[in-house]
């Protein structure tokens, strides 16, 4: 029972996470080469994509469409037509078995989709295509009153095959199959939640990163088709209600909002179940959406204070996981840059003595050696003018004390003042810490420049009393 809920249910499952939160591993460790290990591959998906999007429809018929949060065309009255087989088609087929048949009709494309390009596409193509057709059934699809209608997904194949040529074959070809076959429905327009799922489902499937106006673009392309489409079949106004829809899902999706609200959970969990047992915030770390989720677009909450209670623990694994985000997830740069920041400013705050700047190089030095883009432009220079100082610092007090020097410390101050205070840090709290930490640098090199003029005054005085 065991192998067969694994082979069944449990590894497909594992694939449509993975295909969804980590695309790249999916393509590296799943994805077959060749047609027929992808169709084998797919029989095994095609239970746990039904069930996926027939709970997703369920839920939507049974929670969002009686508390009228939502609205949808109701296909009943056609299973009560002539047409529909009679009045004893309800009995046979039920209300349930309409948006079935729409799952299994929209599985079947994300099946042909997946077996000719590749899985992680009909996995995507299966789940909204499958949502899109199952949430008003196929049936509209024999009694839509809409002139011209079979005209209309024209536009949506036109649109397809144009978007093919900027974002690729496969991604234009699914898209306009399924808008076209929704517009041929009439399921564009009057059915606002198979618009939001186009625009979600097919942002999902396009890697697009890029700036807020780059995407932007992309959603208003999406919209625009759309709405069009939909103004086409049910009016002016729903036409513009569909194109908003179908590109703010698109713009969601582009930043993966749906999927983020996980990724998020998970990161506050790891962040508080971290404080509660810090030492073992690494294993929570490896086993939080930072790892799992390769694509997630928005800053993870809390992640800048997990990074700093690792590093509290074990500092050479905390800089490890700061390259790794450098590396592997540039989305959470920021966090990962102002962790480092934070680690450098404490490092040099705790330096009130000589000794204490001389050791400070070592802490210094492994931060400048991290991923260069872990080292924002505004303060690698003082980072590393407190390197120098720190060197020369070490250098100072490693000279025998008839050897020491004032033009030493000289040149310690003189790199200090080189400091650009007014332009480090772009927020006024921390040009202020900067500030005070070069302040309290500076008064200790002064007082070890007072301590060597007391010295070499001493010294004099020995001598004089010698002679006389």
């Amino acid at each position: 029972m065991q192998r067969v809920y694994h082979d069944g249910i449990g590894e497909p499952l594992q694939w449509i996470a993975l295909a969804f939160f980590q695309p790249i591993r999916f393509r590296r460790e799943h994805e077959p080469a060749g047609w027929q290990h992808r169709a084998r591959m797919l029989v095994r998906l095609i239970v746990p994509l039904f069930l996926l999007a027939y709970l997703l429809i369920i839920f939507v018929r049974a929670v969002l469409l009686p508390t009228h949060v939502v609205d949808s065309p109701d296909e009943t009255p056609l299973l009560l037509s002539p047409h529909a087989l009679g009045q004893w088609v309800i009995p046979v087929i039920g209300q349930w078995m309409v948006p079935m048949i729409g799952v299994v009709f929209g599985l079947a494309w994300g099946m042909v989709f997946g077996i000719a390009y590749s899985i992680a596409l009909g996995i995507i193509v299966s789940l909204t295509a499958g949502v899109v057709f199952g949430l008003p059934g196929v049936y509209t699809l024999l009694y839509t009153a809409v002139v011209g209608a079979w005209l209309v997904p024209a536009i949506g194949a036109a649109a397809g095959l144009a978007l093919g040529l900027t974002f690729g074959t496969a991604w234009g070809l699914a898209f306009g199959v399924i808008v076209s076959l929704a517009a041929g429905l009439g399921i564009v327009g009057p059915d606002l939640i198979a618009d939001l799922v186009i625009g979600l489902g097919f942002s999902f499937a396009l890697n697009a990163p890029g700036s807020f106006i780059a995407r932007l673009h992309i959603s208003l392309t999406i919209g625009i088709i759309l709405g069009v489409i939909g103004g086409l079949t049910s009016g002016l106004t729903l036409g513009l209600a569909s194109g908003f829809v179908a590109g703010l899902g698109m713009l969601f999706g582009l930043y993966r909002v749906p999927l983020y609200l996980i990724s998020a959970s998970s990161a506050l969990n790891m962040y508080l179940a971290s404080r509660r047992r810090p030492v073992a915030v690494f294993d929570l770390l490896h086993h939080a959406s930072l790892y799992w989720d390769e694509r997630v677009e928005m800053p993870l909450p809390s992640l800048k204070r997990t990074l700093l209670i690792a590093y509290e623990q074990q500092p050479d694994r905390a800089l490890a996981e700061l390259a790794f985000i450098a590396a592997e997830r540039p989305q959470q740069l920021r966090a990962a840059r102002a962790v480092a920041r934070e680690i450098a400013l404490r490092h040099l705050e705790y330096c009130q003595r000589m000794s204490d700047i001389a050791d400070v190089t070592r802490q210094l030095d492994a931060l400048l050696s991290l991923e260069e883009k872990l080292i924002d432009a505004q303060w690698s220079a003082p980072l590393t003018l407190f390197s120098g100082t720190s060197r020369d610092a070490f250098h100072y007090l490693a000279l025998p004390e008839k050897q020491s020097c004032a033009s030493a410390l000289d040149e310690m101050i003189a790199k200090l003042r080189k400091i650009p205070l007014d332009e480090a840090f772009g927020k006024q709290p921390l040009q202020k810490r900067l500030q005070q930490i070069v302040e309290m640098w500076l008064q200790v090199i002064q007082h070890e420049q007072e301590r060597l003029m007391n010295a070499a005054q001493d010294l004099e005085m020995q001598e004089d009393t010698s002679d006389v």
